[in-house]
């Protein structure tokens, strides 16, 4: 071999030590505590909401993950925590249980002909004189307690309707006529069990709401199995900061912050 074809060992050195280099600051960089927490939250959250969510056909609910987003259940339950959620049978759920539950309903009259609409599990779409309607979500148009629009598909399109307001849809007049409910699940304990209801009440609230005093089989997703505490509160955190729900963006704002009621 000649001497120009000799490696250069000089420039292979250089490189070993450049990639040993990067390797030490990989290292710094994984040795970082905040960066530690922070890979601990991503692996948390990804079991959280990604291996969580694949189970409902084991826990028999079609909402095997729900985040507590509101100081009602303070302090057994805080906002961020992750609740798993058991599947039962109507006959199984016990006074004092945690109830995982929807509540989304509306009134609409179609033509003069009025249909109740609700989003418990996977309902059928409603048939009515001028085809079919399903409700998707109720949202409040004034950040008030009260929803005041419902999120509808009729006829396999999708259109925003608001409470006391009348549509022409499709040569169809629609009327909201009642709007009830909130956007995602509740999450309050059972006070009262009937033979076909059941009664809840935040255990950090003053009194019931108007729509938990007739809690119907159908609404009901399943009871907390167990709780991850706060994985949930970096998902909240961000959309606050983002200005994800409307307020000011960067700032902490409406991450609520419990004490107790009562």
């Amino acid at each position: 071999m000649k001497s120009s074809e000799l490696p250069n060992r000089t420039g292979l050195n250089t490189a070993k030590a450049e990639v040993y280099m990067k390797m030490e600051k990989i290292e710094a960089f994984f040795d970082n505590r905040a960066v530690e927490e922070l890979y601990f939250i991503v692996i948390s959250l990804v079991l959280a909401f990604g291996i969580l969510q694949t189970t409902g056909a084991v826990l028999n609910t079609d909402k095997p993950v729900v985040s507590v987003v509101s100081c009602s259940m303070y302090p057994q339950l805080h906002v961020g925590d992750i609740l798993v959620v058991q599947g039962q049978n109507f006959e199984d759920i016990k006074e004092g249980d945690v109830l995982v539950y929807s509540t989304k309903q509306a009134e609409i009259s179609v033509n003069g002909q009025s249909h109740r609409v609700t989003n418990y599990g996977q309902p059928e779409p409603v048939e009515t004189s001028a085809g079919e309607l399903s409700l998707l979500n109720v949202e409040n148009t004034d950040g008030g307690g009260s929803p005041e629009t419902a999120i509808i598909r009729f006829n396999g399109d999708k259109y925003r309707i608001e409470q006391d307001r009348t549509y022409q849809i499709g040569g169809a007049s629609l009327t909201v006529e009642s709007v009830d409910g909130v956007s995602i699940p509740i999450v309050h304990r059972v006070i009262e069990k009937n033979q076909d209801y059941l009664e809840t009440k935040g255990d950090n609230n003053n009194q019931q709401l108007s729509f938990e005093t007739n809690v119907t089989p159908e609404q009901v997703h399943g009871t907390s199995l167990f709780v991850i505490p706060r994985i949930g509160g970096l998902k909240l955190l961000v959309m606050d900061l983002v200005g994800f729900n409307g307020d000011q963006p960067f700032v902490v704002d409406s991450y609520p912050s419990c004490t107790e009621r009562a």
